[in-house]
């Protein structure tokens, strides 16, 4: 098991470029968007298969 440091956490943080925090803000809200029509139709599984 590692231990991290919250001054390591702090420096990943900060060293994340900000083009990298948008594309995983982007990634969640696909998912999420997926997420939600997977509920809403019948085509959940062709949904599960394709992503």
């Amino acid at each position: 098991m590692q231990i991290i440091t919250d001054a390591e956490i702090y420096k990943r943080k900060t060293a994340t470029p900000v083009i990298e925090k948008m594309i995983i803000r982007l990634i969640s809200k696909i998912r999420t968007t997926i997420a939600i029509i997977a509920v809403n139709s019948k085509e959940f599984l062709f949904i599960l298969i394709t992503f």
